[in-house]
């Protein structure tokens, strides 16, 4: 659908500029009237050559979603409509992406259409869990329920999100640091001690000449070698979402001692919690496995809940289809579940689950980011004392000769 930019102006002569996505423009002129605007200008905006700005262009942050369904919920449980309760929220908006889509949704709310329609239109901002809590609560009539159950969704999944991103980020900055002093270690320091050494004939020892000649492969190879420390995690960053490249990553991180226990734990809690905000919004437990499936990446986690969805539409009861995959989920998953069938309280007790999971979760993160530290620091410390050790035996020698 086609972006028209337009410039208006009201009874009191002020004049507005904004941009709407819609059919052509008469429905903007329309639109337009309808907020007691006089068109002064429509034309068609231009697409973006870059690709990177069509991406993210009306993407928003999961914070932005957190604000827009917890205010969304308050405001229909105070008796506003849901045209009114966007129009708030359109208002107090910083945010252009933010705007655009609220915009959209508006124009859409007056044309007749549902909130979950506008949400379609913008697959880089709102997930698939998402637009299906919202359609659920639009057909049963309950949407400031499911607002508030997105509300809490986003939240914990936000808060999961900032424990691990803040668990890797200070490793990750350690080696990168230690990596490049090595580098600037290599460059500027070693190849002038190369020269003295050189210039007395001094018999070098096996490790000296192989950390002389890395300095000599890492002087002659600087820039190359620096932009690889800059292109290889934005190469990473780029291919995140590639499903090959998830598919690889995962089975990477799975066989890795430590680490592949606190992912097991962040898959499970992801899972869990996804699973059991959708069961209790009233949506099948068919549709919710395949959905909670979608929101953990590709790997033998998703194919597994996949495959239990289908034991489940087959009559097989979920803690029997997960008894058959004991291998990827633990006993004591299995076990509330069943309990939770039993009692016929399957979404409560996944939700009690979920809280143990995070709980769980965020231990782990501690506990790893407590090894790390000593660990990083205990590796970076060997290569630098080998390195000192190699260049201080030669001196000695050098010394001695004089």
């Amino acid at each position: 659908m086609p972006t028209f930019l337009y410039a208006a102006i009201n009874n009191q002569g002020e004049i507005s500029n904004g941009e709407l996505e819609t059919i052509d423009t008469k429905a903007v002129k329309d639109y337009l009237n309808r907020q007691e605007l006089t068109a002064i200008s429509i034309k068609p905006k231009k697409n973006s050559s870059n690709k990177f700005s069509n991406i993210f262009s009306s993407s928003i942050s999961q914070q932005d979603k957190i604000m827009l369904t917890k205010h969304l919920s308050t405001m229909i449980r105070s008796g506003l409509n849901l045209k009114e309760g966007i129009e708030t929220i359109l208002n107090d908006a910083k945010k252009n992406s933010l705007k655009k889509i609220l915009t959209d949704a508006k124009f859409n709310l007056e044309k007749g259409q549902q909130l979950s329609t506008t949400f379609k239109k913008y697959p880089n901002s709102f997930s698939n869990i998402f637009i299906t809590l919202i359609e659920s609560g639009e057909a049963s009539g309950t949407l400031e329920k499911s607002l508030e159950y997105l509300g809490i969704q986003e939240k914990k999944d936000y808060k999961l999100r900032q424990k691990v991103k803040g668990a890797m980020i200070y490793p990750a900055v350690l080696i990168f640091a230690s990596i490049l002093v090595i580098i600037l270690m290599m460059v500027f320091v070693v190849p002038k001690l190369a020269k003295s050494f050189q210039q007395n004939n001094i018999k070098l020892p096996w490790t000296t000449q192989f950390i002389m000649n890395l300095s000599d492969f890492i002087t002659a190879n600087f820039f190359i070698i620096i932009s690889l420390l800059f292109i290889i995690p934005i190469t990473l960053f780029y291919f995140r979402k590639k499903e090959k490249f998830q598919q690889i990553s995962s089975e990477i991180i799975l066989k890795m001692p430590v680490i592949s226990d606190l992912y097991i734990k962040i898959i499970l809690a992801r899972f869990i919690r996804t699973l059991g905000t959708l069961l209790a919004s009233g949506i099948s437990i068919l549709k919710s496995l395949n959905i909670s499936a979608g929101t953990l990446g590709y790997n033998r986690y998703q194919k597994s809940i996949k495959d239990i969805s289908k034991d489940v539409s087959r009559g097989v009861s979920m803690s029997n289809a997960l008894k058959k995959r004991k291998d990827l989920f633990p006993y004591m998953l299995i076990n509330m579940v069943s309990v939770g069938e039993k009692t016929g309280n399957l979404e409560l007790t996944l939700s009690e689950l979920a809280i143990f999971y995070e709980e769980e979760v965020d231990n782990n993160i501690k506990n790893f980011v407590s090894l790390m530290e000593p660990l990083i620091l205990g590796v970076m410390g060997i290569i630098v004392a080998v390195i000192a050790f190699s260049i201080i035996m030669p001196i000695y020698q050098l010394v001695g000769s004089i």
